[in-house]
């Protein structure tokens, strides 16, 4: 992979994360402006912005093709970022507590 060709995938990368993350905040904000609990709003929220990274990811960041099925992709993603949803969801209840 040349130069170009990286820098244009950092690029991809860079600006997927930032759809991706404000597409999160987006859903996690109309909720609450719902009078949804915060708890349900973040689950949401969070669950809608890690679709929409596996989909921008795949298709257009690393352009990926290959021999896995589409569950089978959906299921290595999974696992992979479980321990990041973990993360995430100590680090919101421990915030609860504070």
């Amino acid at each position: 992979m040349n130069i170009s060709a990286v820098l244009t995938q950092l690029r991809r990368y860079g600006v997927a994360g930032i759809v991706n993350t404000l597409l999160g905040y987006a859903v996690i904000s109309a909720l609450m402006v719902l009078s949804v609990s915060a708890l349900v709003a973040n689950v949401a929220g969070y669950a809608v912005a890690r679709v929409l990274a596996f989909v921008l990811n795949r298709q257009w960041v690393f352009e990926a093709a290959g021999n896995l099925s589409g569950q089978a992709r959906v299921i290595r993603y999974s696992f992979l970022h479980f321990p990041g949803s973990l993360f995430f969801a100590a680090r919101w209840l421990i915030s609860l507590n504070e």
